[in-house]
């Protein structure tokens, strides 16, 4: 009998065996599958992180049109307003020897131009003009 019972504890060694690794096998699967629900969790955040920067990157740039808009509204009202203080300090058409505006620009025109300056240049041009706004109206209301 002892025989008998050699095969029948190496069957059940093969039971234990295979189903030890089944086990295993359905871990790793188990496992696998939380990661690919982690990445995908993670690929939906990405895509919502995307879609805000995207709004954010579109609002900015609306701005900085908006920006260069009123600058140029800016910069046009001090020139006509420079232009006008010319024309006022010559009278009967003298020339004081400072130089007129003679041309006037396209507003699209200008804006492409400004638009295409570098942030250094323009950040300059900013200063320049707030400058002179501050200079012509201190001026101005003494």
């Amino acid at each position: 009998m002892p025989a008998s019972r050699v095969p029948s504890s190496r069957s059940s060694q093969k039971r234990v065996s295979t189903n030890g690794l089944a086990r295993h096998i359905e871990q790793l699967v188990d496992k696998e599958m939380e990661v690919a629900r982690q990445l995908e969790d993670e690929e939906e955040k990405l895509m919502r992180e995307i879609a805000a920067l995207q709004s954010c990157l579109l609002r900015t740039r609306e701005q900085k049109r908006h920006s260069l808009r009123r600058q140029k509204e800016y910069f046009d009202r001090g020139m006509a307003d420079l232009a006008e203080e010319i024309r006022e300090s010559a009278p009967n058409g003298e020339s004081s020897g400072a130089v007129g505006v003679s041309d006037v620009v396209d507003g699209d025109d200008w804006l492409r131009e400004l638009e295409s300056m570098s942030p250094g240049s323009l950040e300059q041009l900013a200063v320049s003009v707030g400058q002179g706004f501050d200079g012509a109206s201190s001026q101005s209301h003494s």
